[in-house]
């Protein structure tokens, strides 16, 4: 399997603290991180989490001034100034250097170091001095690259500098990994030793389900009433309006709710407006952000994940995840992202991006729940073998050569 050769794991299922052979001392710079509603964040504390369970050491410098502190990582936090100017980058190399890591990991999209235009010219030269001066491996975890490079005025404004920046960022780091598989087939043959492909794991985990048991949601919803769910924010590459047409369609042969959790309702109202399906509002709610345990226990409570992408599903989806983890079947796209390697129908539902497609499938899927079923527990094996926080965890020490 593609997957775990990428991400060097062995057949075994021995534990990562068998694994380790000695305590490391590993720094982290996120730009975000909980309670920020941020996949990044979140996926930083997921991967602390496993490392400081591995008996490793961590310390963390974020741009997030009140870091959640779990009962699995209580490690150091620092907080910098965003964007990191000369006075914030000396008081982050001074705290470096007095905790002396073994390694560093910077979590990266553009706009989360620069959050009007993703540009940080001073970013690459930090990092070129950071790696002269500690003579450390510096993972670059990239979770997106740059705005689209194209013939359009925030391609040639935004993607090209960005495209060129990331380009100055990969030259200065030590190692590259990306979330999903499509950047680092292009960047592999530049070196294999310097570039992986590192999944992401569920943003929402499993083990939220004893704390679910105590929390309602949906009471309102009759029994008989199939739950649709779209679970994730509002970003552009979410397509909303594929739900809708899903739920629409369903409403054609049985009773259906369609429950967005991670969205304002505010947004999914003008939503409903600007793709023309006003007349769906009384079968559509939003709860908005909710607690980890409050979104556990709406995946549990749903008969189908939608899950519809303009990129397509790829081994950066956070809550394609959690609904795999959740044991739910869940509804996606492919697209341009989708990584070629993965067998994502052997274990999902998936449809070309065509609102009209998606919408059948989304029916047929709920018209054969026995199916519908089997197919949820092999996305949970799946999950279990290949994109556990465990497992990812020990790809970052095997990437880093720790």
């Amino acid at each position: 399997m593609r997957v775990a050769k990428y991400m060097h794991q062995q057949d075994n299922e021995s534990s990562m603290k068998d694994q380790v052979q000695s305590s490391q001392k590993i720094a982290f710079l996120s730009p975000t991180f909980p309670p920020d509603h941020c996949g990044v964040g979140d996926y930083t504390a997921h991967v602390c989490e496993e490392l400081v369970k591995a008996g490793h050491v961590l310390e963390v410098w974020t741009f997030q001034k009140n870091p959640k502190k779990s009962k699995e990582f209580s490690s150091h936090f620092h907080f910098l100034d965003r964007p990191l100017g000369i006075s914030g980058f000396i008081k982050f190399f001074q705290e470096l250097k007095k905790f002396d890591p073994q390694a560093l990991v910077i979590q990266y999209t553009p706009y989360l170091f620069a959050p009007k235009r993703g540009i940080h010219l001073l970013l690459p030269l930090w990092i070129l001095i950071l790696r002269v001066c500690f003579r450390i491996p510096i993972l670059l975890m990239t979770h997106e690259l740059h705005y689209p490079v194209e013939l359009s005025p925030a391609g040639v404004l935004l993607g090209f500098p960005q495209w060129l920046q990331y380009l100055c960022l990969t030259f200065v780091s030590t190692k590259v990994a990306f979330t999903y598989e499509a950047p680092f087939l292009r960047f592999k043959k530049w070196g294999k030793h310097k570039y992986t492909w590192i999944p992401v794991g569920a943003n929402i985990q499993k083990t939220a389900q004893l704390l679910s048991a105590d929390i309602s949601v949906g009471q309102e919803i009759p029994p008989e009433t199939r739950v649709l769910l779209h679970f994730g924010g509002a970003h552009p590459t979410n397509l909303i309006h594929f739900a809708f047409a899903a739920l629409e369609e369903v409403l054609k042969k049985m009773k259906a709710k369609l429950v967005f959790v991670g969205i304002p309702d505010k947004k999914v109202q003008e939503e409903l407006l600007r793709t023309q399906f006003p007349h769906l509002k009384p079968s559509v709610s939003s709860v908005g952000y909710v607690t980890e345990e409050e979104a556990s226990a709406w995946l549990l409570r749903a008969d189908l994940v939608l899950a519809p992408y303009l990129d397509g599903v790829s081994t950066r989806r956070t809550s394609f995840m959690a609904s795999l983890e959740h044991e739910k079947s869940v509804l996606t796209t492919q697209g341009y992202l989708t990584n070629p390697s993965i067998p994502w129908e052997d274990f999902s539902f998936i449809t070309a991006t065509n609102p009209r497609l998606y919408a059948q499938k989304a029916l047929e899927i709920l018209e054969n729940p026995k199916f519908s079923n089997k197919m949820s527990e092999k996305g949970a094996q799946y999950y279990q073998g290949n994109f556990a926080w465990a497992k990812i965890a020990q790809a970052y020490l095997d990437h880093l050569k720790l």
